[in-house]
């Protein structure tokens, strides 16, 4: 039933089941892939993949690890994903600025699309939004 399958999704994800979401987004036509909500859903299952990749590190250890290191960039995405995925979004977008600063073409611009996806998140009535876009573009050009 096509009507369930945003709702087998969800689930999916909040169980941490990510291959089994990523093989039901799979079987989907790229055309609903890229619709509302499964193109919310696909940033969303994104995100808590690169957070579960940091392991059973905490944000707080991972703030730690960043401040001792600053310079690694990967440590840095961590962080961000983990602060995403516990609703600290600010900081997060903090993580994802500071990375795009540092090196634009790090993990392919890792950086600007932590940013785009967390703005897709957010949505764009989130005042968060418009600050970092702005601050974004200002990196930019």
């Amino acid at each position: 039933n096509p009507r369930i399958k945003p709702d087998l999704l969800r689930i999916l994800i909040d169980l941490d089941s990510f291959d089994r979401a990523s093989q039901l987004l799979a079987t989907l036509p790229m055309n609903e892939r890229l619709e509302v909500p499964y193109a919310d859903l696909e940033v969303e299952l994104r995100v808590r993949q690169r957070a579960s990749r940091a392991g059973d590190v905490d944000a707080e250890a991972l703030k730690l690890a960043v401040e001792s290191a600053p310079s690694d960039l990967g440590k840095r995405l961590d962080l961000a994903a983990k602060l995403t995925v516990v609703g600290e979004d600010r900081e997060a977008l903090e993580q994802y600025l500071e990375v795009m600063k540092r090196n634009r073409s790090f993990q392919e611009d890792a950086g600007r699309k932590g940013l785009v996806e967390l703005f897709q998140l957010l949505g764009d009535s989130n005042p968060l939004v418009a600050e970092y876009r702005r601050r974004m573009a200002a990196l930019l050009y």
